[in-house]
């Protein structure tokens, strides 16, 4: 079978924001494979070893500390450009659209005298 590739990234792109690794997960702590989530596409395995885990991989029989591990981070944690992404994706469309044209916009909406920010960054109580 051959392996389809993507194009390659364009020498004068912005570098992909990256994500400090973390410690590992705890003992015995659920954690997800990264060596299987990178290749989820092609496999639909998507590497999670529910607690309690082993040190292993249960698909892929790799060890965690050579597999590596995803990153899980809370939404306020996030940096600017990773929230807007999300916000992009899993957020209300209006917000998507009107950030077209003012991507620092935010949206807040009123009733009476309650005020809630509108998106993913208002649900988790970031800004």
């Amino acid at each position: 079978e051959e392996d389809v590739a993507s194009a390659p990234r364009p020498p004068d792109a912005p570098p992909p924001t990256l994500l400090p690794q973390g410690p590992p997960p705890a003992a015995g702590e659920a954690w997800r494979c990264a060596s299987c989530y990178n290749s989820r596409f092609k496999t639909m395995c998507f590497g999670e070893n529910p607690a309690p885990a082993a040190a292993a991989c249960k698909f892929c029989g790799q060890a965690q500390q050579e597999a590596g591990w995803t990153v899980w981070m809370r939404y306020a944690d996030l940096p600017a450009p990773v929230a807007r992404r999300v916000d992009r994706v899993a957020g209300p469309k209006v917000l998507a659209v009107l950030r077209t044209r003012w991507p620092d916009v935010s949206l807040w909406a009123v009733a009476g005298e309650v005020e809630a920010e509108v998106g993913t960054a208002g649900a988790a109580g970031g800004t």
